[in-house]
């Protein structure tokens, strides 16, 4: 019988087994070399705060199964089978805990026990997708020229490990297959070097004649770029001949690769001789490296990107982190100089936030690593203070630019012209990044007006000093360090005071919304533009109180404390307004008065009630004297709400908040009415008289709906869930806030997030879904601190009750557990967590 008419045979031993299957050919089933590979790499990981290695208590923990389980099925004992999603959930874990690096790794593992491969989005989601991919085979070239007896490179060989960037070589070796120009490009000290002999060292097998390295950094006449190309490839120039004929000649038809390194400043020469060998040589594929594109025909480019990092604020286990590329190449040139170094507890955040704060960039992460032979990791992490001074002393056999970082990023400043410096110097203003308007209003020099601010930016980002704009914000920025070299050039700069002036009127008009504009529909745009440039705006801040100039700090603190309630940067702003608030000088009054109620509001966030009472009246005094009507009517209904809550006396509140609805209503002011509604609720609500207190934010709630004003609708809904809340009708509670919460996460306000979580917390305790509370209320925790609204005195001795309460329900060993897996959580995970149907506990 042939076994083509055969589906499948298995032949077993002990815990093996060989198949054969119609569509792959005969495979083997080998539980025991799996079992044996997933016990070595297991003990070889540290996902554990400590430092102790996993253990297979752990592993089984990680993916849903008793220990006892996970061992008969690792070693296929009487019972249930490993599961190809037990062998699934065994390979994500190495993943997550670092174990292993790499995609060829985790498809090992797969194939030992005939596992189906993981599907493309599951590569590319966490944990996977900090795994470096696989090269991708090589189509087969074209049949090759005879080649000569003695194929010849002068690629020197590696002396150092090349660390990540598979990513890279496969996308490379790709555009290779397309296109016989690829020009690697991007800053200085990106690798751009490395990873071209790298990649040119991998593919020897295909070019006939040879792979030849043509290196141009220290050539500085643009003439003799043909001349290099031909002492390299041993052509000699014939008498009454151009070398460059000669040259075409004899490469005509040889197949072989040319890497011409360090192109940037003879671009011109580069891209003439380039495209006159591509011409006449069909055979001949050309890399090129270079911090700008020589764009000539059929150039394709590639931008080098720095090496991958943890996204901020990612919360990774030790070994995971030391899977980054950065991370790694950190540690294996640390090594060089101190062998036996490794990532610890102790060290692992400075080392990350060194390479963050290097871009990773290799160049830079390399010098910052020669540094531990002689110094802590925590004083590299403090010294990049001064980047430039500590980062310098490569190594020896490097050019001279690549000596130190500040030589680095000189060469490319150097090669700019004029304007382009100009511009470079001024974009050091800007902290965050930046969109293309903010550059011509501020970055724009007045007297150059022949110049196209749009096209200078564009030969920056073209010149790799700049990074180009991405996504829909379109945005630009400069990395880290060279935004350090560009501050340094405009701290000299005779033009640098009217470059601030400019930024900081960009940012003036910014933010230059009425309280009733906030209020609009227009506020989630609003949010998200602010929030883009936050950095920005606190540069321009930074500067005017610096220079005093007070009325403008006033109009910057006023425009910016509804962002500042709204994203949770209430301790940042309170620190601000009161700053400002302590400066000399004049202000326009209501400029001054809206910076008073911005204050106000911060320090009630912030529980400093004595400062929200004072300011509060201080307010209220200047709108007055004005007879800015609008803004009385605001602040006598903020003053309503600290009048009843802080025990000032309901009559008073009461007054206010008459008062305030009285003005609203004669201005026709329908924002204001859906907010002195909201307010006047808890002027009632303080007396006891729900029923009013419930009727104002129905009000509320109607007037934002009509005028899609989330934020008020939101705020409506949050109240009407806590009033159902204390009526015992928990479903409805429930729905109210989780309608609010979802609105919040919309709009981005942190603090009303933590606030709707604890509520729904106290709703899951009350519906026996403990558990789920408890997590909540660590998670909560987190984000009280981060805020700095621990002390946010409303509902501080409910929060306490709640937690003593769920204690002693829980247990504190179960309890414990669930608050440290919300303490872990993330503000998304923990609003996903409080969505979800109710589980039991």
């Amino acid at each position: 019988m042939s076994l083509s008419n055969i589906n499948s045979v298995t032949v077993s031993g002990a815990n093996w087994k060989l198949v054969y299957s119609g569509s792959k050919g005969i495979v083997m089933y080998d539980l025991a070399t799996f079992s044996k590979r997933v016990k070595e790499l297991y003990r070889q990981s540290y996902p554990y705060d400590g430092g102790r290695h996993a253990n297979q208590t752990d592993l089984a923990a990680a993916v849903g199964l008793s220990m006892a389980d996970l061992n008969r099925r690792l070693n296929a004992a009487k019972g249930p089978q490993l599961s190809d999603a037990n062998v699934r959930a065994i390979v994500r874990t190495l993943a997550d805990w670092g174990a292993i690096t790499t995609q060829a790794e985790a498809l090992d593992l797969l194939e030992l026990v005939c596992c189906p491969q993981f599907t493309t989005s599951e590569w590319s989601s966490p944990p996977l997708d900090s795994l470096d991919p696989l090269r991708p085979t090589l189509d087969p070239a074209p049949a090759p020229l005879p080649p000569p007896r003695n194929q010849k490179t002068n690629l020197p060989l590696p002396l150092t490990s090349f660390v990540g960037r598979s990513r890279e070589q496969a996308a490379i070796v790709r555009l290779l297959d397309e296109s016989r120009l690829l020009t690697l490009t991007g800053p200085g000290g990106v690798g751009k070097t490395r990873l071209a002999l790298t990649v040119a060292a991998g593919l020897s097998g295909r070019f006939a004649h040879g792979i030849w390295l043509v290196e141009l950094a220290g050539l500085s006449n643009p003439e003799l770029v043909p001349q290099a190309i031909a002492s390299v490839l041993k052509i000699k120039e014939e008498a009454g001949k151009p070398l460059l004929d000669t040259m075409l000649e004899q490469l005509e038809r040889r197949e072989m690769l040319l890497v011409m390194d360090n192109c940037e400043h003879l671009v011109p020469a580069v891209a003439q001789t380039v495209h006159r060998l591509l011409c006449y040589c069909e055979h001949l594929h050309v890399i090129t490296t270079s911090r700008e594109l020589l764009r000539t025909q059929g150039e394709v480019s590639f931008i080098v990107p720095s090496l991958r990092l943890p996204r901020a604020q990612a919360k990774l286990r030790l070994g995971r982190l030391s899977s980054y590329p950065a991370i790694r190449l950190f540690i294996e040139r640390a090594r060089a100089g101190r062998p036996g170094f490794q990532l610890t507890d102790s060290n692992a955040a400075a080392v990350l936030e060194i390479c963050q704060r290097l871009d990773g960039l290799p160049l830079a992460i390399e010098l910052a690593a020669a540094r531990v032979r002689m110094m802590g990791v925590d004083q590299i992490r403090e010294g990049l203070g001064n980047r430039f001074g500590l980062l310098v002393g490569g190594r020896r056999d490097e050019s001279e630019r690549h000596q130190s970082l500040m030589a680095m990023i000189d060469w490319s400043y150097q090669l700019l012209n004029p304007a382009e410096q100009r511009l470079f110097k001024a974009l050091a203003i800007f902290a965050g990044g930046f969109v293309l308007e903010a550059v011509e209003a501020a970055g724009a020099d007045p007297d150059d007006k022949g110049k196209n601010v749009s096209a200078l930016l564009g030969q920056l980002v073209d010149k790799s000093l700049v990074v180009g704009s991405s996504g829909e914000d379109d945005r630009y920025r400069l990395l880290e360090t060279i935004r350090e070299y560009a501050l340094a050039q405009f701290a000299v700069d005779r033009e640098q005071l009217a470059v601030r002036l400019r930024h900081r009127d960009y940012y003036l008009r910014m933010t230059n919304h009425t309280y009733v504009e906030w209020m609009s529909p227009q506020h989630t745009v609003w949010i998200r533009q602010f929030e883009a440039e936050h950095d920005n705006l606190r540069v321009a801040l930074h500067g005017v109180v610096e220079r005093g100039e007070t009325d403008a700090a006033m109009r910057l603190c006023a425009g910016l404390h509804w962002f500042w309630d709204r994203r949770g940067h209430q301790r940042e702003g309170y620190t601000w307004c009161k700053a400002v608030l302590a400066m000399p000088g004049e202000a326009d009054p209501n400029v001054r008065g809206e910076a008073l109620f911005a204050a106000s509001v911060m320090a009630e966030r912030l529980g400093d009630v004595e400062a929200c009472e004072t300011w509060g009246e201080q307010c209220l005094a200047i709108f007055r004297s004005t007879g800015n009507e609008a803004w009385i009517a605001l602040t006598l209904s903020w003053i309503a709400i600290f009048a009843a809550v802080y025990q000032h006396g309901p009559a008073t509140a009461q007054r206010n908040f008459e008062e305030s609805l009285s003005i609203a209503r004669h201005l026709g002011d329908k924002v204001s009415m859906a907010y002195i509604f909201l307010y006047g609720s808890f002027v009632f609500e303080e007396q006891g008289n729900y029923t009013t207190a419930r009727s104002f934010q129905e009000q509320s709630l109607a007037i934002s709906k009509e005028l899609g004003h989330k934020v008020g609708m939101c705020m409506a809904l949050a109240s009407l869930g806590r009033y159902a809340r204390l009526d015992g009708d928990y479903t409805a509670a429930r729905a109210h806030i989780v309608e609010s919460l979802r609105l919040r996460r919309e709009l981005g306000d942190r603090l009303q997030i933590w606030l709707l979580l604890e509520w729904l917390a106290s709703i899951d305790a009350v519906q026996e879904q403990k558990v789920r509370a408890a997590r909540l209320l660590g998670a909560i925790e987190f984000f009280r601190d981060e805020l700095g609204t621990s002390n946010y005195a409303p509902g501080e001795e409910e929060h306490q009750l709640l937690l003593a309460s769920l204690r002693e329900s829980l247990g504190e060993a179960r309890f414990a557990a669930a608050w440290a897996e919300g303490l872990a959580m993330t503000l998304e995970q923990a609003i996903a967590h409080a969505l979800e149907k109710d589980s039991s506990s």
